[in-house]
């Protein structure tokens, strides 16, 4: 079993909504309160903060043998009740270790029996919505006007009361929509699970607003604001007395219903897709947007928190791979989860080990049939995932923010390999893909140090950059791109033919090579038509005066069919699998040789 941890940490926000009464103390050896609950704040002067905690209160129970804050750490996690030396102010709760620095006292007010709203000097607002103190405060109240005069009291009790069902109500209701918050669904959600009904399943849909985002900021909050509003009546709408909806938070919706058989569900879930992706008619707008729904099937004895984990995975994986529609959650789905963190995790650590190791994979003149260059392309063993692919491990390092450390690190290795190639007389050039976070001002600059420090001509290295990774600040990037052809660095464009505006961008970059993407040359071989249009692309850039290679080679055929078609170079399985540098410096150092 896990240990579970020894210290909490909460954000500010949450502190204070969850604990009006918090102390906040250092861990110095006299230690000294830093801040303070609400709650508590307007009843102590505000000098009270950075004063020591011992000048402030006094330690009921337990008994310390000495105000330190050894001695308080001797009680951390059990009862503590603090009595503060000024105000007529008791606290109950309990220390807990929040950071290396910090101890968080976290509690409430301490009530006695003679207590009420009035001597305590609080109101309903100051507690925690989960809080029973005020509770305790109105029993009070009730037994002392019993002992007085109940009739005479009794509207006042009616109003106490009153006040706090409505602060209850408040609570666990969403104000923007009227239906229940998270709290509150929450709660529906308890009752339904707590009280199974026989020969019923219960389901929980988790529901997100695609788009949404781009309603708020074409049309404004307010237009934003009435699409959550219709959103929340339609859904409410729908379930009548099936079940309870709830808005979780921004444009996230949620339902928990109970139904005999699955196909009644589906069904139902069905109407409310339907339902929820009618536009909106706000100030003679239709307003769109479309939904995803996640849904997950309550097992036995199944708590709230897994449910809602389970609808929000499924939700989560429709999303991923494709857009909106309904998914189902399953065993597969959570070990497909599983997978992607342990993999996120292994590649963070690999990144920062330098685990990723280069392959290289030769390109021949198509001309003379000789070895031209290689392209770096990264590989990746893990000792427990096994060999990932490339098109895996790149995905989740975009995903994780990582891409530009990965392509450094290729970058780096490959022209240390020049290094130690041109040390030894072998004077080849080097492709290394990049990625557009790399595209930064700094990148012409940092490049010519690592060429300099190495003694490596500039021309032996070549950039190959995706059409994809050109789409945005056009200007900005073409900028930094002369920038780095000025240098004498060369520039490839990837996957020619398969991105955005791919002629445009002949004109617009300073481009002085492509690569004419695999399904033209897959296509070619077994059309003519498809034949003719790669070779119109060739002669264009032949016009142009920019080299093309030909990706996917992988038959005798292919290169002859590129060859007749004028193309430079070639590069595929068929004229040589990416290895490592181990097995291309044996073939390299025997032909000097």
């Amino acid at each position: 079993m896990q240990k579970p941890p020894d210290s909490v940490s909460i954000s500010g926000n949450s502190l204070a909504r969850l604990f009006p009464f918090y102390l906040l103390v250092s861990t110095d050896n006299i230690p000294v309160l830093l801040s303070c609950g609400n709650a508590i704040a307007k009843s102590l002067c505000a000098s009270a903060t950075g004063q020591s905690l011992f000048k402030e209160f006094e330690f009921k129970r337990p008994r310390l043998k000495a105000n330190t804050i050894a001695d308080i750490s001797k009680h951390l996690d059990r009862l503590v009740i603090l009595k503060h030396n000024r105000e007529d102010i008791s606290l109950r709760g309990q220390f807990v270790r929040n950071t290396d620095n910090t101890l968080l006292f976290l509690g409430s007010l301490f009530i006695s029996a003679s207590d009420s709203l009035q001597t305590s000097g609080h109101t309903l607002r100051d507690f925690a919505p989960f809080d029973n103190a005020p509770e305790i405060l109105i029993l009070h109240k009730f037994r002392e006007m019993q002992l007085s005069d109940l009739n005479r009291n009794k509207e006042e009790l009616i109003k106490t009361i009153q006040s706090r069902d409505d602060y209850s109500q408040r609570a666990n209701t969403d104000v923007l929509t009227g239906i229940a918050n998270r709290r509150g669904f929450l709660e529906h959600c308890k009752d339904h699970l707590d009280s199974p009904v026989a020969d019923k399943q219960t389901a929980v849909l988790l529901l997100d607003l695609d788009s949404f985002k781009t309603i708020n900021d074409t049309f404004g909050h307010d237009a934003g604001d009435a699409v959550l509003c219709a959103t929340a009546d339609r859904l409410k709408r729908i379930l009548d007395k099936l079940g309870h909806a709830g808005r979780l938070g921004g444009d996230e919706f949620a339902a928990i219903v109970t139904f005999d058989h699955r196909t009644n569900i589906e069904a139902f879930i069905q109407r409310v897709r339907y339902a929820l992706i009618q536009p909106v008619n706000y100030q003679h707008n239709l307003l769109r947007t479309g939904l995803s729904i996640g849904v997950a099937i309550a097992e036995n004895r199944e708590n709230t928190e897994s449910l809602l984990h389970k609808a929000d995975i499924a939700m989560y994986a429709g999303r991923k791979h494709s857009s909106g529609g309904i998914t189902w959650y399953s065993s597969k789905l959570q070990a497909d989860i599983n997978y992607q963190k342990a993999l996120e995790k292994a590649l963070t650590e690999a990144i920062e080990n330098r685990d990723i190791t280069p392959h290289y994979q030769p390109i021949i003149n198509l001309g003379t049939h000789a070895l031209a260059s290689f392209e770096t392309l990264a590989r990746w063993r893990h000792v427990t995932l096994g060999q990932i692919t490339p098109v895996v491990f790149i995905e989740a390092a975009e995903h994780l923010g990582l891409l530009e450390n990965l392509d450094w690190m290729m970058i780096e290795q490959a022209l240390d390999q020049l290094q130690q190639w041109h040390d030894n007389g072998i004077s080849h050039s080097l492709h290394v893909n990049i990625s557009a976070p790399t595209l930064t001002d700094s990148l012409p600059e940092i490049l010519q140090d690592h060429l300099e420090r190495r003694n490596i001509e500039p021309r032996a290295l070549i950039l190959e950059l995706t059409e994809t990774s050109l789409v945005g600040d056009t200007r900005k990037t073409m900028t930094i791109l002369e920038r780095v052809t000025d240098i004498g660095v060369g520039l490839q464009l990837d996957d020619f033919g398969t991105g955005y505006s791919a002629l445009t961008h002949l004109l617009q970059f300073p481009v002085t090579g492509v690569k004419i993407d695999r399904s033209y040359v897959h296509a070619a071989d077994e059309s003519p038509k498809a034949r003719r249009l790669l070779k119109a692309l060739i002669d264009m850039t032949n016009t142009l005066g920019i080299s093309t290679v030909g990706e996917g080679i992988e038959t005798q055929q292919q290169q002859q069919m590129l060859e007749d078609c004028g193309c430079h170079y070639g590069q595929g399985y068929y004229l040589g699998k990416p290895v490592p540098a181990s097995d291309i410096n044996t073939l390299l150092y025997d032909q000097a040789a």
